[in-house]
């Protein structure tokens, strides 16, 4: 069984773009990917780039399904973000300085602050800042151990490998998943629910 979300949203930021929450069988995928552009074309709608988890993936099956040339195929900033994060403990002391120094390599120069209010800068940009932060925090430690281990150094090395792709570069403020993933983390605790009220049932 699969349920799959699609929906087209408009802002200042991007003329259109795609809200495209799914879960597949692996075989549904092939479908799905055939009648996407077939779907845009009926609808006379077109979007520029998509923001996946599993970005490098995806753009060879788009490649493979659509002869749009201009389709961009983005990793999102949250799954970037997270999987760096994730491998910090949440109640390390520093850990929030951390996030926030991490947070700012994906930001233009001059574009720190609470909220991003620019693109996410070029490949070069971007890894220098990355450089910068790796410089600061590699020899950070707490209680004599190195914040950052072994899983933290290896996540890193996978985004600069996406940042090396632009699969990070040039993402406007506004597209991402953060909604989406909000959504689904009050769909896993109810889903984690053994009992439910009439409500929520």
């Amino acid at each position: 069984m699969s349920t799959t979300l699609t929906k087209f949203r408009q802002n200042r930021h991007c003329r259109h773009y795609l809200h495209f929450w799914t879960y597949l069988e692996s075989e549904e995928t092939k479908t799905l990917f055939q009648e996407l552009p077939r779907r845009l074309k009926a609808q006379n709608k077109h979007i520029n780039a998509m923001y996946v988890d599993n970005c490098c993936q995806l753009r060879k099956k788009m490649r493979a399904f659509s002869d749009d040339n201009e389709l961009q195929v983005k990793l999102d900033l949250f799954h970037a973000i997270h999987r760096f994060l994730a491998t910090i403990p949440k109640r390390l002391h520093g850990r929030r300085m951390i996030a926030r120094d991490y947070l700012n390599v994906f930001r233009a120069t001059r574009g720190y602050g609470k909220l991003r209010k620019r693109d996410t800068p070029s490949p070069d940009v971007m890894m220098q800042n990355l450089e910068k932060f790796e410089r600061k925090w590699k020899g950070f430690r707490r209680n004599k151990q190195l914040v950052l281990k072994k899983k933290s150094k290896r996540a890193l090395q996978n985004n600069k490998s996406h940042m090396r792709n632009g699969c990070l570069s040039h993402i406007p403020p506004c597209c991402g998943t953060n909604r989406n993933e909000r959504l689904l983390r009050k769909l896993r605790k109810i889903a984690g629910r053994n009992k439910l009220g009439v409500r929520l049932a």
